[in-house]
């Protein structure tokens, strides 16, 4: 693992796989850990525990910023940071964060939702009414790497993370059916 993570650089964003301790590239966490690159910005469902997934990461004091639907009760080293002042949080509804990196994936850099309007969730950002009710805008999360397992024993897929260069065909043009008057 620690070649796979070797050119990570400091100040990297990376999303993690992983839903309440399963899923999470354990074996890559601590290669990354190893490795030391420091100031990252994670996006993950949640913050690990406090020696598993990516609390490795908030012990080392390696992450600067984290995306995250749920922090967890037993993140201990996320918390202490975070209390401190040592950590930003974006907390991000679970759905909106899906849709956020699917967002990404499809090229779509930006979506609106209800979800949260009128909260602290959606505070300062855009509004728009559509059809009588009112939605927030909300940006894709862009990442520098993404990570998944692809074995139980820890092997994972690097991927660049890049939006997909969408190019639409030349549509055929349509013809009225002889049939049609």
């Amino acid at each position: 693992m620690d070649a796979a993570v070797a050119d990570i650089p400091d100040g990297a964003t990376i999303m993690f796989g992983g839903f309440g301790g399963a899923g999470f590239p354990n074996n890559l966490i601590q290669g990354l850990a190893r490795h030391g690159a420091r100031d990252l910005k994670v996006i993950s469902n949640n913050c690990g525990t406090a020696d598993g997934e990516l609390g490795f990461l908030f012990k080392n004091r390696q992450i600067r910023q984290v995306v995250a639907a749920f922090p967890g009760p037993g993140a201990k080293y996320f918390h202490e940071q975070f209390d401190a002042g040592a950590i930003e949080l974006e907390l991000v509804p679970q759905g909106i964060l899906c849709e956020r990196m699917r967002a990404f994936g499809a090229g779509i850099p930006a979506f609106y939702s209800p979800v949260g309007v009128g909260t602290e969730i959606a505070a300062g950002k855009e509004e728009r009414i559509i059809h009588g009710a009112t939605f927030s805008r909300r940006r894709w999360v862009r990442t520098t790497l993404s990570s998944k397992p692809i074995a139980p024993t820890g092997s994972v897929i690097w991927s660049i993370a890049r939006p997909p260069v969408i190019s639409i065909p030349s549509w055929p043009r349509l013809r009225k059916p002889r049939s049609w008057k």
